[in-house]
């Protein structure tokens, strides 16, 4: 798959590195992923050091004073978690195999390729609440595969910070981290659906019928009221 599966980032989400293709569509400009390699920058020396510095960080000095053992971390970033489901269930709700194919330009990434690259991160998110900052790249699946990867392994994570077990990594890196850049995907998947002509409704996502622990891709359905093209 090119370059998808190399090394990413310096704090393993890509997310620093990601180039932008100026589209016009209805009179608006939207960016996109310009190079299948935004998803994985080449590793380095410096890289590598630079993550090393960030896992002793992470570990020692805390970046934010949100404490880990509090319940009401646990419950957020639980919610931020449905959040991502319900976000990316909508994204990927009964499209077929022609929009996991989906290349906005040659070199851009596939549709499948930004979904395999959302599941790495939750494993990595997995890890790093385990105590462990450690990044691997999966093989992107065929797409119904690689949804149903994605969302097992953020039923990994919600299961995880449900079983009471200690979050070992400081809470506002693993959100700023990995939950937060799945959302950016999120949000690209969903402007990639218009753009390859499967498109989906807009919705006032204040409104949904959001809960923690509810990460599946079935999701309650929108209220039509505050959903709009």
């Amino acid at each position: 798959m090119g370059g998808v599966h190399g090394s990413r980032a310096r704090d393993g989400n890509g997310g620093d590195a990601h180039a932008a293709l100026s589209a016009s569509v209805a009179g608006i400009t939207v960016s996109v992923v310009s190079r299948r390699e935004s998803l994985t920058p080449p590793a380095s020396g410096l890289h590598n050091a630079a993550l090393r510095t960030d896992r002793a960080e992470a570990r020692g000095d805390a970046m934010t004073d949100i404490p880990p053992d509090d319940p009401t971390t646990r419950l957020f970033l639980r919610h931020a978690l449905a959040t991502l489901a319900y976000r990316a269930g909508k994204a990927v709700r009964g499209t077929p195999d022609a929009f996991g194919a989906h290349r906005q330009t040659p070199e851009s990434p596939s549709v499948v390729e930004i979904l395999a690259h959302m599941g790495d991160l939750m494993d990595w998110v997995l890890r790093m609440l385990g105590g462990e900052s450690r990044w691997t790249t999966a093989t992107p699946l065929p797409w119904s595969q690689e949804i149903a990867r994605f969302f097992a392994a953020m039923k990994a994570v919600d299961d995880y910070l449900a079983s009471g077990q200690p979050i070992r990594w400081e809470p506002g890196r693993v959100f700023q981290g990995g939950i937060a850049d799945a959302l950016t995907h999120t949000g690209q998947l969903t402007m990639l659906r218009r753009l390859s002509g499967h498109k989906m409704k807009g919705e006032n996502y204040s409104r949904a019928d959001i809960e923690a622990g509810r990460v599946g891709s079935e999701q309650t359905p929108a209220n039509p009221k505050y959903e709009f093209d």
